[in-house]
């Protein structure tokens, strides 16, 4: 059962969502009626390591339009230190550099993140990366980010240009790197015919190399140039078609 929490009225969406009961209480009263100004009921968090609790609720007041020097707790170190660390924390875990993440965001309606015992909509996380200006945590979000609003927008989706944003992602197969964003790829283009260009279907019977140099073949065709050769091979991968 879970207990919700939001800023102004019930109709704001930047809702975060924690798993716990009337003995975590405490924490909310120490968080948002402070986050304003006031120094009530902070002492219990100060100097806590990693408080990802404390991440979560300046995540929503962010998200909620409460800029960065209004907050309390990021004005001071002996709370935001804890936050930060907290918010590091949360960002360093695996899920978010994995290949499969970035096609299960961005065609799903309304994303929800897990993390232990908190959760929080995605919508949430892409507002606060807006208004908290932190080198990786705003560079993570916004790289979906942008690409869910051109998904919504049905905007063209440049089969070379996903390829490369998306290439320095974890994939436990060498093949993720191609299968995992087809979905996101709506057209191949068209040959010089002016036919539909038959794009790449998943197929894991073949040999990474050899899906690799098909998707290069392709995105040469496809943007009739050379373009997809250029650029820099990922350290530890094989040269062998691996361009993208």
């Amino acid at each position: 059962m879970g207990d919700w929490v939001w800023e102004g009225t019930h109709d704001n969406r930047n809702i975060v969502q924690w798993f716990g009961d009337a003995r975590d209480m405490p924490k909310l009263e120490a968080y948002f009626p402070s986050a304003l100004g006031s120094e009530r009921a902070t002492g219990r968090f100060k100097g806590k390591k990693s408080d990802i609790f404390g991440a979560f609720c300046v995540l929503h007041l962010l998200a909620s339009g409460v800029p960065v020097d209004k907050i309390w707790h990021l004005r001071h170190v002996s709370c935001s230190a804890g936050i930060v660390d907290g918010l590091n924390t949360i960002m360093k875990k695996a899920w978010w550099r994995r290949i499969w993440v970035v096609q299960e965001t961005v065609v799903a309606k309304s994303p929800v993140l897990y993390y232990g015992n908190m959760c929080a909509p995605w919508r949430l996380f892409a507002l606060a990366a807006v208004e908290y200006d932190a080198c990786r945590f705003t560079r993570v979000i916004m790289e979906i980010e942008s690409t869910r609003r051109g998904w919504r927008e049905l905007a063209p989706m440049v089969p070379l240009t996903v390829l490369r944003k998306f290439r320095s992602r974890l994939a436990t197969d060498p093949r993720d790197k191609v299968f995992a964003v087809l979905g996101l790829i709506r057209s191949w283009g068209t040959e010089m015919s002016g036919q539909a260009m038959k794009g790449i279907s998943p197929d894991y019977t073949i040999q990474d190399s050899q899906l690799f140099l098909k998707a290069t073949e392709l995105l040469i065709r496809n943007t009739r140039s050379l373009a997809t050769l250029a650029g820099t091979l990922q350290q530890g991968l094989r040269s062998t078609g691996n361009l993208f």
